[in-house]
């Protein structure tokens, strides 16, 4: 059994704290961007770290993959889903309830749009009201989550 885990996360946690500090230091950077430059910086550190602690290419290779993953897990879940369409409607409606047309004058006319709030509905964060979309308390709640976690990557909310 090796300690190699320790060292992938402690890499992936450089790399995020690294991408907080850039978006906490440059608002207009991508988020995507900063965490890719400096998620590679990292993946490189640790394969280098990992060559000179004497890892053979088995070691090197499951490390780089579990790195890959954690990095493809931040990914997913905190930047696409910091710019998701869902996401942006939960927080449209923090406001205030909305009409159908009120939303979709903020966001493209489409069938995306329709079938966001249609999902959002079915999934109980949305409920119509006199014909104005509202958050439900699974919204509110889904919400401070989403809202924290912008904050505390230090994107838009």
């Amino acid at each position: 059994m090796n300690n190699y885990i320790i060292i992938e996360v402690i890499f992936f946690l450089f790399a995020v704290s690294t991408n907080f500090a850039l978006s906490r230091l440059s608002k207009n950077a991508p988020p995507f961007l900063t965490f890719f430059a400096s998620g590679s910086i990292f993946f490189l550190a640790l394969i280098i770290t990992q060559a000179q602690g004497g890892a053979d290419f088995i070691d090197t290779a499951a490390s780089a993959i579990v790195y890959v993953f954690l990095c493809q897990i931040y990914i997913v879940v905190i930047l696409i889903s910091m710019n998701s369409i869902s996401a942006n409607f939960l927080i449209l409606l923090r406001k205030s309830p909305l009409t159908r047309e009120e939303v979709a004058s903020k966001f493209d006319e489409g069938e995306m749009v329709k079938s966001r709030l249609n999902r959002l509905c079915e999934m109980s964060c949305v409920t119509p009201r006199r014909g104005k979309y509202a958050l439900t308390k699974r919204g509110r709640l889904i919400l401070r989550w989403l809202t924290a976690a912008r904050k505390f990557f230090g994107h838009r909310t």
